[in-house]
């Protein structure tokens, strides 16, 4: 008897052996990018570390007391005076590491834990995106490689330690694949580009302002091609309504909070218009800072690949695999053009000049490397796809991949010499209260407490009136009684102020809150009598409860349409299979008629034949 062979090979014929190569590759590229976590207990040292580290111990802090809903104010910052960190900046995946707090592990191991899943999420997207574009695991290989080994995100793990940024790159691939479906593949997975935006929006805000300009030059550059459908437009316009309305419960609070008053945030002592890139600084291995970043000359050399590759001639009777691979070839150039355009807006230019009020918010040019990286890696990913069926022995160019780039990021780490900090003890910030203010340079603080801080903070055990007096107060994990003992016209209350402070007595008579000359709350007791003690806490202000509803409403909508249409597909997909028996049954029973007739007249043939 003989045995059937079993077939063991992928589409586009790469067997198992490779699949299991490619993720040998991707995991020991894993080991190189988080290596230097070890040891886990001690942080890394990088310019952000403090802030971040503090961001998740608070909202840790939150979890702890049941304040998950206090409104985004986190007590733990500035001596329990409070910032509006998780107001200003979104706290998606920060949970993460403050659930692993809460569960009791340290500091310094749920920030190594969380990179590790930051660092596994971001290989996964981007090699999962550049696989749906070429379907081949080998060039989704070097995709994700290039794009998780670049220069600009270990100096985000190591140098910056900028969490924010780092969370971003696992969202960006999808936006890449999300804008190839839109071109090329008539939009039909809209929720690829709606999760990468809406991630990105989640995670870190700048880099969604970034990627929000690729995706409109991308535009641009295939225009001809995304306005052939009418129906994709109106479909790309209702994504963006449902990523609008299901993220709205973290930009509508922060468009309000920008607009309650003036903040350091507008005040910038950085702008992307004085901080250009030398232009061979691009090439060299130099560490991202605060004037000169470089991206290292691999990823600009690897670009080189493509003067070896062919761009398909099309003619009339050319096979559809064929037209696919044109396109992708197409969409692969564009890439490669889009990321030219952003490293020459990262140079000192004429162009500056215009559009200086336009990208002055991002700070540092070099903030623009996260999509020169992105666009570059999928653009060589193409070029490796083409050059594939001329590569003997392609079963081991995922390792070589992944060694190039494991040493060129192994000599980076030690160019930028990244070192750990002490190991946090669990009353770190209780015994080290100064390391509470490490909110950087304070973008949300009022501006009126920015530049006397040090008279400020006189203020954080004090309920000051306005005679100059002291009164009791107490304080809670979410609010701040106190006891007014006497008739006075106002009490200064050591919080930081922000849009959405209450103050009540326990008569339930509401007091009008306001910010001091200081930026701190201020209540007013003129012509009143407090029954009782005085309450001040933050409450939602109406606009944020209705954001948050229209997030909720909206989130539970797209997930019954997407339920209602899932049961639709499946029903008709029943139909049409039960249409397709009955079908086959109807020619089933024609042919066995058409048989016994024939079988009948050859019969009544024979036997006249016989007569």
């Amino acid at each position: 008897m003989t045995k059937m062979k079993t077939n063991t090979k992928h589409e586009y014929g790469e067997s198992k052996a490779i699949w299991m190569i490619c993720f040998l590759s991707l995991f020991f590229v894993l080991i190189m990018v988080s290596e230097m976590l070890v040891p886990f207990d001690c942080p890394i040292n990088g310019h952000d570390s403090p802030y971040h580290h503090l961001r998740v111990e608070a909202l840790a802090e939150r979890l702890k007391s049941g304040n998950i809903f206090s409104g985004g104010i986190d007590y733990l910052f500035m001596e329990g005076m409070g910032y509006a960190s998780s107001v200003a900046y979104p706290d998606l995946l920060l949970y993460i590491p403050a659930l692993l707090r809460v569960a009791g592990v340290g500091i310094g191991r749920s920030m190594a834990i969380f990179i590790i899943i930051c660092n596994i999420l971001t290989i996964a997207s981007s090699f999962w995106s550049s696989y749906k574009i070429t379907k081949s695991p080998i060039s989704a290989t070097a995709a994700a490689v290039i794009f998780t080994t670049s220069f600009y995100r270990i100096d985000n793990l190591y140098t910056r330690f900028a969490l924010g940024e780092v969370q971003s790159f696992i969202f960006l691939p999808f936006v890449i694949y999300g804008l190839y479906n839109l071109a090329f593949e008539d939009f039909s997975k809209p929720w690829v580009i709606a999760l990468g935006i809406a991630g990105l929006l989640l995670t870190h805000t700048l880099t969604t302002a970034i990627t929000l300009i690729m995706c409109v030059l991308f535009c641009i550059v295939f225009i001809k091609r995304i306005v052939k459908s009418p129906k994709n437009i109106l479909k790309l316009a209702v994504t963006a309504v449902c990523v609008l309305a299901v993220t709205s419960f973290y930009w509508i609070p922060l468009l309000e909070l920008m607009n309650s008053a003036d903040f350091t945030v507008n005040h910038p002592i950085d702008k992307a218009s004085e901080n250009h890139i030398k232009f061979w600084t691009l090439f060299k291995d130099v560490c991202i800072g605060y004037d000169n970043a470089g991206l290292g000359i691999l990823i600009f050399a690897i670009c080189g690949i493509r003067v070896l590759v062919r761009m398909p001639k099309i003619k009339e009777d050319s096979s559809p695999e064929l037209i696919r691979k044109r396109d992708i070839l197409i969409f692969g150039d564009g890439c490669l053009l889009l990321a030219a355009v952003f490293v020459f807006l990262t140079l000192k230019t004429p162009a500056w000049k215009i559009l200086a009020p336009i990208l002055d918010f991002m700070q540092f040019p070099w903030r623009m490397y996260s999509v020169v990286t992105l666009l570059i890696s999928v653009a060589v990913a193409i070029y490796v796809w083409f050059l594939l069926p001329n590569v003997k022995n392609r079963q081991f160019l995922p390792l070589v991949i992944s060694l190039i780039f494991s040493v060129n990021i192994f000599v980076h780490i030690e160019t930028i010499g990244a070192n750990h900090t002490e190991e946090y003890k669990d009353d770190y910030y209780s015994v080290k209260v100064e390391q509470t203010y490490s909110i950087g340079y304070g973008e949300w603080i009022p501006w009126a407490a920015k530049n006397i801080m040090d008279d400020v903070k006189k203020h954080v055990n004090k309920v000051i009136l306005n005679d100059g007096t002291e009164a009791s107060f107490n304080r809670e994990s979410s609010y701040i009684e106190f006891t007014p003992d006497k008739p006075c016209d106002y009490a200064i209350i050591p919080y930081i102020w922000y849009k959405g402070y209450r103050a009540y007595d326990e008569g339930g008579n509401e007091y009008d809150v306001t910010m001091s000359d200081k930026g701190l709350v201020s209540v007013d007791l003129k012509d009143k009598t407090a029954e009782g003690k005085i309450r001040v806490k933050y409450h939602f202000t109406p606009l944020r409860t209705a954001a948050v509803t229209i997030s909720v409403v909206s989130a539970l909508l797209i997930i019954a349409c997407y339920g209602a249409m899932a049961v639709k597909r499946k029903k008709n997909s029943k139909t049409a299979e039960v249409e397709t028996a009955a079908a086959a049954g109807d020619t089933e029973n024609k042919t066995e008629t058409e048989t016994n007739e024939d079988t009948a007249e050859v019969s009544t043939e024979t036997e006249i034949k016989t007569e």
